[in-house]
């Protein structure tokens, strides 16, 4: 008890600092540093479990003054699923096919921590327009949205079945940055038709051509391309990697209607032997949330692993690997039960 309070006091007074109080960076780009720099001033809590949107209100308050090659390389500083800092490295990009808010699908590219989050964007990941001034003019892009969960916000205080720890939780306590006034998500930005937005899709000639060095013709009825059977293997062992069940649960509150994703390609059970193995060899994680944790506060830094899940990741193939080794041998698999799926019936940024 004396830890935790000592913990919570040190952590007060870091929020309270001035160099923690007032936003770092420069006039003329964003860089990882920035955001590592920034962390405590975005996140209060220190915890930025699906909260992706305030990353993005980050770059976003500060575009008009950057040119426009800036904006666009912030983006890919973090995960839009998990909140994890990335590196500048192509080792986390993605491809994906995305349902549009307005129909159709897009393919693009997109940025990652770690495998399993291409399977939670695929999921319940749309893409919607958002006309944006840089300092080299305005421009119409396409951006990451998810349904607002503040339309059902009473449904941030259901509990769930943690998919590591086994425990119930609230949802608002493993994602306390999502804040809901008058019905709208706190400080996100909102899309066209009115969706927080929480990245963005790269999908120019140049992104895609680079994407597709890294995948080949096998995968082109794959809406993930290359990662649809460990994803479908991943939801039969009740999402026990990434961000396990925290952004499903938000991202579902209010999903996105008439939208569903391209399905994943079927797989075989003469296959799961390879999509583990497969699995294996993809790392585990890519990002720079190391880098974050060396420079937080010590009691801050030793909680985020746990309260922010950010080496979750790490955890991936492990979980991974042995929930199928005990469903192939009889063994009972753990309760899924926490996943509920059901669905219950612009400018502006929140304050």
């Amino acid at each position: 008890m004396v830890r935790t309070a000592s913990s919570l006091i040190t952590l007060l007074m870091a929020l309270l600092s001035p160099t923690l109080c007032s936003t770092k960076g420069n006039n003329s780009s964003i860089e990882p540093d920035d955001l590592r720099d920034n962390y405590l001033h975005i996140f209060k809590s220190g915890n930025r479990n699906a909260a992706s949107h305030l990353w993005t209100d980050f770059v976003l308050q500060r575009a008009n003054s950057l040119p426009e090659k800036a904006v666009l390389r912030a983006f890919k500083f973090f995960c839009a699923v998990s909140g994890s800092l990335l590196p500048d490295d192509p080792r986390t990009m993605y491809k994906v096919s995305l349902p549009r808010v307005t129909g159709g699908n897009v393919s693009g590219t997109v940025h990652h921590c770690c495998w399993p989050c291409i399977c939670d964007m695929h999921d319940l990941v749309r893409v919607d327009t958002k006309k944006i001034e840089t300092a080299d003019g305005k421009k119409v892009y396409d951006f990451l949205v998810i349904g607002d969960p503040c339309k059902n916000a009473t449904r941030l205080d259901a509990k769930f079945k943690d998919p590591f720890s086994g425990e119930m939780s609230p949802l608002s306590m493993a994602a306390p940055e999502l804040k809901c006034h008058d019905g709208k998500l706190v400080g996100a930005h909102y899309s066209d038709h009115g969706y927080p937005i929480i990245g963005m899709l790269f999908n120019t000639k140049d992104q895609i051509d680079a994407a597709d060095k890294r995948y080949d013709d096998r995968y082109a009825n794959d809406p993930t391309f290359g990662f649809g059977g460990m994803c479908v293997m991943r939801q039969r062992h009740g999402f026990n990697s990434g961000m396990g069940l925290i952004f499903h649960l938000v991202a579902d509150i209010t999903p996105i209607r008439d939208t569903a994703p391209l399905p994943y390609p079927k797989i075989q059970m003469q296959e799961e032997d390879e999509l583990i193995q497969k699995a294996a060899l993809v790392p585990a994680m890519v990002s720079s949330d190391g880098e974050l944790m060396a420079v937080l506060p010590h009691p801050v830094a030793a909680w985020l692993p746990s309260a922010g899940l950010g080496m979750a990741c790490f955890a991936a193939v492990a979980c991974f690997m042995v929930r199928w080794h005990r469903s192939r041998h009889g063994r009972a698999v753990a309760d899924t039960e926490g996943h509920d799926s059901e669905s219950l019936g612009s400018e502006d940024t929140v304050e």
